[in-house]
């Protein structure tokens, strides 16, 4: 036991009481910046890329594909209409797996949501190959969903696939656009999917709690957030310098002296 927590348990039930009191006026008199907490966003207008979203964007500009791919076994009998159905309501859940990248009309990148559409659940039968044969198919079907790239336009950044082993034994490969997504996003995904799976297996049309945000609504508070820091700092800098002269602004910092090493080159 610390010493505060000493003290505090040293108090009689007065002296804890107005302890307490004192303590909840504290709390509630001090502001609470607008920052603190995410709010649902204007939805009359697209919501701006969240900072990770743009760096993937910029990424994919360069390079084929950045996906976040997961695979579990699935044993037992599958019902595929099923199996499409509580992916689209997975897909509904979420906005952001289903929305495309646009550019706005003042030149900023912005995601639009689209209404969610059936999920595509191909079955690819591998039933006829021998174990050894089987496990190299997955392996390189695996790699193919690594590299293979989300179509820009499409709004769907999620795609799955079934590979049959045999009649009751299967491999779903999941595959997310990292714009989308990440291993964490992916991991819950997957729970969310069995639990609806599950649901609607036992004939329950109930469903999960209801999302309060959307990452959309994170990406408006973040960039809200960046505005605000950048406003700030800049107001620190113009008092900070204010009636300073040019020259002597250049002097503080220093002459700027040209790298000898090589440009950075953009490669694919």
């Amino acid at each position: 036991m610390s010493d505060l927590q000493r003290r505090i348990a040293a108090l009689s039930p007065e002296q804890r009481e107005l302890l307490e009191r004192r303590l909840a006026g504290l709390k509630a008199s001090r502001p609470r910046a607008p920052q603190d907490r995410i709010e649902p966003r204007d939805r009359s207008r697209p919501a701006p890329l969240a900072i990770q979203q743009q760096r993937e964007w910029t990424f994919a500009q360069y390079r084929s594909a950045n996906n976040i791919p997961g695979a579990f076994r699935v044993e037992g009998e599958i019902d595929l209409a099923l199996l499409s159905r509580v992916l689209t309501e997975v897909l509904e859940r979420h906005e952001v797996l289903r929305s495309t990248v646009e550019l706005a009309e003042n030149g900023t990148l912005v995601q639009v949501v689209h209404p969610a559409t059936p999920v595509p659940t191909p079955v690819i039968d591998l039933s006829h190959l021998t174990p050894e044969q089987q496990q190299g198919e997955v392996d390189r079907r695996w790699e193919a969903e690594v590299a293979g790239p989300f179509d820009p336009a499409q709004p769907q950044r999620l795609r799955v696939s079934l590979l049959r082993l045999a009649d009751r034994s299967h491999v779903a490969l999941i595959t997310a656009d990292h714009a989308a997504a990440d291993l964490v996003s992916v991991g819950i995904l997957v729970q969310e999917f069995a639990a609806l799976y599950a649901l609607r297996l036992a004939g329950d049309t109930g469903g999960l709690p209801p999302l309060a945000i959307q990452y959309g609504d994170f990406a408006d508070w973040q960039r809200k957030v960046e505005q605000e820091r950048t406003a700030a700092e800049l107001e620190h800098w113009r008092r900070a310098l204010d009636g300073i002269p040019a020259a002597s602004r250049c002097r503080a910092i220093g002459p700027i002296r040209p790298s000898r090493r090589s440009p950075a080159r953009l490669t694919r």
